[in-house]
């Protein structure tokens, strides 16, 4: 058995193999923890205040961390050589009164520079392997149904109205509409006619007839909040670089979310639970003493003192904002906002248009949950108030943050977008970072001692074509290593061990192609002919077994969730890695030896 060409299949293997090389090695390069430093009451941390602060502190936690300067974010955080150091430290900053900074937890890639530089990262770790939290949100389906059901109803007057029923008087009434008609006859003859309107729920009572939404309509107005809510929450998730994070529907009114390596577990909660919303109103009045308009609202201004008036109606939604980010204009913090080019914008354009010279209020409202009734409560407040000179469209700025971490908050929020309906986290578990060092730990021994037995094992029972068999073992690993790390998969225990059977299968297709030579050598054949035949041969088993693998692992991929889905992808990656290792790798390697193989019996063990 000889392949043609064998110095251009070596340069394929010896590419790939450095390749999947570099992939592999990266990963002992794991993040370092972290403490992100931020002055209180806005003042401002510099490295002198770092080493004075430091040296009133006992703890020899203080002793082994490194000051560094992170120029993306303008803040420094003090690094540590492992995350009990890390937490310890956090827990004696935070504690103390007289500390004049807060310390934030967070984990700073380590990855070497020229590795980045080649877009060459570590493997995802899972919510098992890495630590992190767990969140159950509880979204109140209920309360933004019934909202936008009161809204519905209006829609409902005016698709009455079309029918030109002769009623005498339309009320709006426990999220219906009713109808009063002169007399029961007008009142049956138009119950008949909304019977065979679509989406109508229709009841008669006397000479009254109550109009709402039909059950269908509104099960289809809260599948349509989840939904929206759903993509709200991958939205707000990947703004804050978790995208090996698990965002899943559980039941009607239930989201559950992994979210591996996180640490600043609070500010998550805030961010991915933040109901905020932003609106722009016209300023009425800045004089609190006097009286607005019924249709005006007093609220708040951020500081400053005292309220303003502002007109109810607002110029334009936060929803209409495509884009948001937090930057600094003469030392503070400012949002920069592009809108959606929409009719909304041009909209918004002739209103700022007419109102030249007038103030235009940004106003921040967030929901509020009272912890006694739990009741939700609207809170608005009036960020700023600029003067408008001249129409506003496409691109403006939003002043009137406190602080930088503020402005990015609310710039997230903003190109993330509101949610849909108000949610409560219901449940939360923690995962340590040093539960999941553990798992790393005795994955890794399961791979390393499984692989080690099958090497002695191979390379005592089969000798040379043993040793072959092991290198295409390590090629095997090493390709699955780069395949996963190619298509950013998230790693977890179930991970793990689709790659402790994917180096069984690898083994066992060699073992397949051993036997299959060794009966060719006692049946007579010679000795290049009994490899060429031991490989062919053997193929249709290997491919059957391989295929029949693959179908239950697209089962398992399509039917499963979460850490089984991690498990069906790293299997069917290992199917194909496997095969190309066992049929290709090794047939190559075997082609190019055979001819110093003086005696064939012995080199494969018979």
């Amino acid at each position: 058995m000889m392949i043609k060409n064998q110095t251009a299949h070596y340069g394929v293997l010896g590419l790939t193999f450095i390749v999947g090389l570099m992939f592999t090695l990266v990963n002992f390069y794991p993040d370092v923890p972290i403490l992100n430093l931020q002055g209180k009451n806005d003042r401002t941390v510099d490295k002198q205040l770092i080493i004075d602060s430091m040296k009133h502190q006992s703890d020899q936690v203080f002793t082994q961390s490194q000051i560094h300067y992170d120029a993306t974010n303008a803040q420094y955080y003090l690094q540590f050589p492992s995350v009990d150091q890390q937490m310890r430290a956090m827990d004696i900053i935070n504690s103390q009164p007289s500390s004049v900074f807060t310390a934030s937890p967070n984990l700073k890639s380590n990855t070497p520079r020229w590795m980045s530089s080649l877009g060459i990262q570590p493997m995802k770790l899972g919510l098992d392997l890495r630590g992190g939290v767990h969140l159950t949100l509880n979204v109140d389906v209920n309360s933004s149904a019934s909202a936008a059901t009161e809204q519905s109803t209006h829609g409902l007057l005016r698709k009455i109205q079309s029918f030109d029923l002769d009623y005498d008087h339309a009320e709006h009434k426990d999220y219906a509409l009713q109808l009063r008609f002169a007399t029961s006859q007008l009142a049956q003859e138009s119950l008949e006619i909304l019977q065979k309107a679509s989406q109508i729920n229709v009841q008669r009572n006397k000479n009254t007839l109550v109009v709402s939404q039909s059950q269908s309509s509104q099960n289809d107005r809260s599948e349509y909040i989840m939904q929206r809510t759903v993509e709200s929450i991958h939205r707000r998730v990947n703004e804050l670089g978790l995208s090996e994070a698990i965002i899943q529907r559980q039941g009607k009114q239930h989201i559950n979310i992994d979210l591996p390596g996180i640490q600043d577990i609070q500010k998550a909660k805030e961010i991915i639970g933040n109901t905020a919303t932003l609106s722009f109103h016209i300023v009425k009045s800045f004089d609190a003493g006097q009286l607005g308009s019924p249709t005006d609202l007093l609220v708040p201004m951020q500081n400053q003192l005292g309220d303003v008036w502002i007109d109810a109606q607002s110029m334009l939604a936060g929803d209409e904002i495509t884009y948001a980010i937090s930057s600094h204009e003469q030392g503070k913090p400012i949002i920069q906002i592009q809108l959606n080019g929409g009719a909304a914008e041009e909209s918004f354009y002739k209103a700022t248009s007419q109102h030249k010279g007038d103030h235009l209020a940004i106003v921040y409202q967030e929901t509020i949950i009272d912890p006694v009734t739990q009741e939700r409560t609207a809170k608005k407040t009036v960020l700023s108030a600029p003067r408008i000179n001249q129409g506003l469209r496409g691109q403006f700025v939003i002043e009137g943050m406190r602080s930088k971490s503020e402005a990015d908050t609310l710039a997230l929020l903003l190109r993330s977008g509101s949610l849909a309906a108000p949610i409560d986290i219901v449940h939360e578990t923690t995962v340590g970072p040093s539960l999941g060092e553990d798992n790393i730990h005795k994955g890794l021994i399961s791979i390393a001692l499984g692989l080690s037995i099958v090497i002695v094992f191979m390379s005592v029972y089969y000798r040379w074509f043993g040793l072959i068999a092991n290198i295409g073992l390590v090629y095997n690993l090493v390709l699955i290593v780069m395949c996963l790390s190619f298509l950013d998969a998230t790693i977890s225990l179930p991970s793990m061990a689709a790659i402790v059977l994917t180096v069984g299968m690898a083994v066992d297709a060699n073992v397949l192609i051993n036997e299959r030579i060794r009966e060719e050598i006692r049946s007579g054949t010679s000795e290049k002919m009994a490899i060429a035949h031991g490989y062919d041969k053997a193929f249709a088993t290997i491919l059957d077994a391989n295929i029949t693998t693959f179908i239950v692992s697209i089962v398992l991929y399509g039917l499963g969730s979460g850490m089984i889905k991690g498990f069906a992808i790293t299997l069917i990656i290992g199917l194909f890695c496997s095969m190309l290792s066992a049929v290709y790798a090794t047939k190559v390697i075997t082609s190019s030896i055979q001819h110093r193989l003086t005696n064939l019996s012995r080199a494969i063990g018979i």
